[in-house]
């Protein structure tokens, strides 16, 4: 039911019995102004998991008082709610009705704050979009996670976020909500743990980051293992290996980076890398002491003539078998079939069919039309996948 002019839901007492098999609704694109309707619509759909709200500009002003001692929706799981602009209070009085959320969508809003009672908790969310909503304060994003306490993933493409530390100023405030809490330190790593102590995933992809000095806080959240970072500025200065190099060796206790494994060897390379890089500057990051007392002072790499080839890692995934390789994004699209894809599926070029899933957004899947196109020019990136079909597939 997307972008299809919907303007109001009339009468659905005909398809009754149908709605009661309903497990997602998308009236993404269209024009609904009544919240009243599209919650009489969902009490006739006992197993909706997820209803996708998106781009319904005149739900913006729509009432909802009278809804939330009306309906309760706890089967609803994954909440779509990009593009409405709708108010805080407002949000506030969905998540009323819908107390079972795990995955809320809340991008493109225009939210650059966050006004949620200090007091709010909502503890079953897991995973929140926030993305190109003009957010350009750390404090801001640390109330995100106060509001959602069991959050795993936080995703926050396509923001303004230079700076990811708080000045005294701002941990002064923040520290007042947990400074009844036994062992509490009033310092920025005891804020990170205590606003964000189930985070697992941390996606910025696509933020004005203020280098590495801003970047390394991301160290101070306890369970960050997976961490996105494509398209920032400072980071695409320098070449594709060295990047990852540095980005892993100031992030200790990232696993997964750009949704590619990170391993024992790779980070011992990535450190050593680290050091050397910087043995000969004067200024020196805090981090490099500490990789210095793990590893060593090292020598010098000799100066060789053979430059390592500049790959990426992105994942193959044909049927059910996934794999991870690393290619260099300037071959063409046929020598990658040929080179690549065919030593994996068996499938010969000529009956291949690719599509692309960009990983550094909320999922833009698109299909690879050219051959002779490099994969760079078609944007294949570091952490995307490509989806392999034979055209003798069954349908």
């Amino acid at each position: 039911m997307d972008h299809q002019n919907i303007i109001k839901i009339g009468d659905f007492s005909s398809i009754k019995d149908e709605l009661k098999k309903v497990a997602d609704i998308d009236f993404n694109g269209n024009y609904l102004s009544s919240w009243e309707d599209i919650f009489h619509l969902i009490t006739h759909c006992p197993k909706l998991h997820s209803l996708n709200l998106k781009r319904n500009a005149g739900l913006k002003v729509a009432k909802l008082d009278i809804c939330i001692h009306k309906y309760c929706f706890d089967n609803v799981q994954t909440l779509v709610l990009n593009a409405l602009a709708i108010n805080w209070k407002s949000l506030l009085d969905i998540l009323k009705i819908f107390p079972g959320i795990k995955e809320l969508y809340l991008s493109e809003n225009n939210y650059n704050s966050v006004s949620l009672p200090i007091d709010f908790k909502y503890e079953t969310l897991n995973k929140l979009f926030f993305n190109n909503n003009g957010l350009s304060s750390w404090k801001e994003v640390c109330k995100l996670g106060r509001a959602f306490p069991n959050m795993e993933s936080l995703i926050l493409i396509e923001n303004n976020l230079d700076c990811l530390s708080l000045n005294e100023e701002d941990i002064q405030e923040l520290s007042h909500y947990f400074k009844s809490e036994a062992n509490f330190e009033n310092s920025y790593k005891s804020l990170i743990s205590s606003y964000f102590p189930s985070l697992k995933m941390l996606n910025l992809n696509k933020n004005p980051i203020n280098g590495f000095a801003e970047l390394e806080n991301i160290s101070h959240f306890p369970k960050v293992e997976d961490f996105r970072g494509i398209d920032i500025d400072f980071l695409n200065k320098y070449k594709i290996k060295l990047r990852r190099q540095l980005t892993i060796s100031y992030l200790p206790n990232i696993r997964l980076l750009n949704n590619s494994v990170v391993g024992y060897e790779e980070r011992i390379d990535a450190e050593r890398a680290f050091i050397r890089h910087y043995m000969d500057k004067e200024c020196k990051p805090s981090r490099y002491s500490e990789l210095e007392k793990k590893h060593g002072k090292l020598d010098k790499l000799v100066n060789i003539s053979l430059k390592p080839e500049e790959t990426i890692s992105i994942t193959i995934r044909h049927g059910d078998r996934t794999v991870l390789e690393r290619v260099n994004p300037k071959i063409s699209v046929a020598d990658f079939k040929k080179r690549v894809i065919k030593p994996l599926t068996s499938i010969e070029p000529k009956d291949m069919i690719l599509f692309h899933d960009e990983k550094s957004t909320e999922s833009i899947i698109s299909r690879i039309e050219s051959n002779i196109k490099p994969l760079y020019s078609c944007n294949i990136i570091e952490g995307d996948e490509i989806i392999v079909y034979s055209r003798h597939d069954k349908s």
